[in-house]
């Protein structure tokens, strides 16, 4: 007769980022991880782009699990293998930082069940706006539980243009794409990223 074994009743949470190298956002993704309450949380790190990763081992202290993608898959498995992941760990809640790949699998998270909540981080909005602030708001909005923001001002540009699940909807809602167009935009990201692949600067 096997022993029963007892589970974990931490919430688990999967955090996807870009990388996690030098630069003021990794820093605070690193903080994120030495600060969050392992009593309750259960925290876990996917990485999504070619990157040396320079700090990435001053997450695994504090993670229970780390994997950078990368390094281990091409990048047509990627998406197939976050899904997996979601669903293998039981992840209740998933923490976007600036992973284009993420947001791209903002439908289908919508689609899992059960359906885990989703928290997006953004840190600033760039003068010309075309960074994450506004494509994220004005495309993925809805499929949004909450903004994690660093400043008033950025809450307000957040406001003026986003409809997530937990907020008012947008005054213009034709900004907003249907989840079936969103997924076709999308259903190419995972495979542009893999070995050898360069970058981009917005992750």
């Amino acid at each position: 007769m096997h022993a029963s074994v007892a589970r974990d009743p931490r919430t688990p949470i999967l955090y996807l980022a870009p990388w996690v190298d030098y630069g003021g956002s990794d820093k605070g993704t690193i903080d994120w991880f030495r600060w969050i309450d392992r009593s309750q949380f259960a925290p876990s790190l996917i990485t999504t782009q070619p990157s040396p990763n320079r700090r990435l081992s001053e997450v695994v202290p504090f993670a229970d699990e780390v994997w950078g993608l990368p390094d281990l898959l091409e990048g047509s498995s990627f998406r197939s293998f976050i899904l997996d992941f979601i669903e293998s760990r039981r992840i209740r809640l998933v923490h976007l930082m600036n992973s284009r790949l993420g947001f791209c699998l903002l439908p289908e998270l919508a689609s899992l069940q059960p359906r885990p909540a989703v928290v997006v981080q953004l840190h600033v909005e760039e003068p010309n706006r075309s960074g994450y602030v506004r494509y994220v708001t004005t495309r993925f909005g809805n499929l949004v539980d909450a903004f994690s923001v660093t400043s008033q001002h950025l809450a307000r540009a957040v406001r003026a243009t986003a409809s997530p699940r937990t907020g008012s909807r947008s005054s213009r809602p034709e900004s907003t794409p249907s989840v079936s167009s969103i997924r076709r935009g999308c259903s190419r990201a995972g495979s542009r990223r893999g070995r050898g692949t360069s970058s981009s600067p917005a992750g």
